[in-house]
Parts: C-alpha cells; sequence; structure tokens
C-alpha cells in the first residue's frame, strides 16, 4: 500500500516537472534552424523585421535580412576560465524598434527579445 502511494506520488511530481521548468510569461522555448535551442522572448509583431527570424540562423544570414545592428555588444558569460563549450562568449545585437537579438559563440541566434524594442 505506502509502495503503491509513494509511486503515485512520483508519478504526480514527474507530471508536474515541466510545468516548473517552463520559460516565465512572454517567453518561449524554441527548437530552431538546424536543432538549435533558443528562446524569445516578447511578441514579435507580424510584418516587422524580427518576423523573419528563425533561432538557429547564422549572424550573416540574420544581417542580410536586416542590415548592420544599431549597437554591438560582445559578452563574457563568466564561463571562460572554466568552460570549453560555446556559451563562453556571447554577441548582442541592438535593433532600434525592434529589440535585442544574442548569438552564440558560434554565431548561431539563440535568442530574440521583442519585448523592449530599443528606441530610436
Amino acid at each position: 500500500m505506502r509502495l503503491k502511494l509513494l509511486l503515485s506520488l512520483l508519478a504526480l511530481n514527474i507530471l508536474m516537472i515541466p510545468s516548473l521548468v517552463q520559460a516565465t510569461p512572454g517567453e518561449r522555448q524554441i527548437i530552431g534552424k538546424d536543432s538549435v535551442h533558443g528562446l524569445v522572448i516578447g511578441e514579435i509583431i507580424p510584418g516587422s523585421r524580427f518576423a523573419a527570424l528563425q533561432i538557429g540562423m547564422l549572424r550573416g544570414e540574420v544581417e542580410q535580412l536586416l542590415g548592420k545592428p544599431d549597437e554591438l555588444q560582445i559578452l563574457d558569460t563568466g564561463l571562460a576560465s572554466l568552460y570549453f563549450g560555446s556559451f563562453k562568449w556571447q554577441t548582442e545585437q541592438s535593433y532600434a524598434g525592434e529589440g535585442r537579438l544574442l548569438f552564440d559563440r558560434t554565431g548561431r541566434l539563440i535568442q530574440i527579445d521583442a519585448s523592449q524594442p530599443e528606441s530610436d
């Protein structure tokens, strides 16, 4: 009886875990081009320049569609001395009136943030 109760509680917890790890409201986890995992924050307005973007696109593809960014930052994730993967450095590009894009070290688009468009 106790084993059955324990297994039932365990099954209930396993079913609840996905709801705990989902993105916060306004964020969507996406598996994009070439199976790249990424995040979309905010609502992308249909017909806007960001509407043509896909998680996983290369920086060159994005710049072909959108042009050069209004602002560019190279971000240190704090893992450079400890980690050998692709999350050591990231590049953030801002586009006025649209929002921000985040690229991993390999130049793949991993985040589209349209929640607070940069003003002109």
